[in-house]
């Protein structure tokens, strides 16, 4: 048995990434047949426009319609989603965490004979996207037995994506580069904009000043690589800077100091990396930044 564009997929979970991923696929050629979800205004939005879609108020009925199923809820919940369904043997169940690895089967009493896999788009989404070029260049971390993975791969290579073959031991400083990536770096965007309302501007201004920079770096590390994209201050070796750089977070924004101090100290190791600056100008901003943190601490 091959699992392939002609088998019967359907969809557990209709967020951002599901119904983006069921989306895709049936623009793809994929034979997506059915969706359910916490609510069925969920199931019903991603199977509009998918033909032959049907959305499902009982779970249960997309289980038993389908070949392949993705669970596509939050991690939280698809071990409690497991539990509750009956699955049949050569039917496919893959999750799509990024965290958890193919052991979370293991305390849900799937059949043996079902096969299971892990099939996680390292990407940040916000909102549903029906592009069927949205996961173009994407990387998902994959895990499973020889017919899961063929099944994946080929996935990844009808929407023109990337995959990494994972170990269970992987996933979870796999998924930590995501969040730090994504999560956290929209996060880190939103203090970077926030400085532009202590001078006096809007929000709105610093994203559309800070917009470019961020479109720049990514260009500079993919022409340039680690650590060669690595820039600023530090790269530098500008003391002076760095200097009026803490002496403002400590006018204006002080709780930022222990983030700013720590982010500067983990970027060090790049910098040296890079090899442009003497050995003691590096120490010297070490030695400056474990200062003023020891100082923020004792205040």
């Amino acid at each position: 048995m091959a699992f392939g564009k002609h088998s019967k997929i359907g969809f557990i979970g209709a967020g951002n990434v599901g119904t983006s991923l069921a989306v895709a696929l049936d623009k793809k050629g994929y034979n997506v047949v059915s969706a359910a979800s916490r609510t069925f205004e969920s199931a019903l939005n991603l199977s509009s426009g998918i033909q032959g879609c049907d959305p499902e108020r009982n779970t249960q009925r997309t289980v038993d319609v389908s070949e392949v199923v993705f669970v596509t809820t939050p991690d939280d919940t698809i071990a409690h989603v497991l539990k509750s369904l009956q699955f049949k043997k050569g039917q496919l169940v893959i999750h799509c965490s990024g965290v958890s690895s193919l052991d979370l089967f293991d305390d849900v009493n799937l059949p043996e004979d079902v096969y299971r896999a892990c099939f996680h788009p390292i990407q940040a989404f916000s909102s549903i996207e029906r592009d069927v070029d949205y996961f173009k260049g994407i990387t998902f971390g994959i895990e499973g037995g020889i017919l899961p993975h063929d099944f994946m791969v080929n996935i990844c290579k009808n929407l023109n994506a990337n995959f990494v073959k994972l170990r269970s031991v992987d996933k979870p400083l796999y998924h930590l580069s995501g969040v730090l990536m994504g999560g956290l770096l929209s996060e880190y965007v939103a203090l970077c904009v926030e400085l532009w309302v202590s001078f006096g501007l809007s929000r709105e201004d610093g994203v559309k000043a800070l917009l470019p920079m961020m479109k720049q770096v990514s260009l500079n590390v993919e022409k340039h690589g680690i650590p060669g994209a690595v820039a600023g201050p530090f790269a530098r070796g500008d003391l002076g800077t760095v200097t009026k750089h803490i002496n403002a977070i400590l006018e204006h924004r002080p709780a930022l100091l222990p983030f700013y101090c720590h982010l500067s100290l983990q970027g060090l190791g790049f910098v040296q990396e890079k090899n442009q600056l003497d050995q003691t100008v590096i120490d010297n901003m070490q030695k400056m930044l474990e200062e003023e943190l020891e100082n923020n601490l004792s205040s």
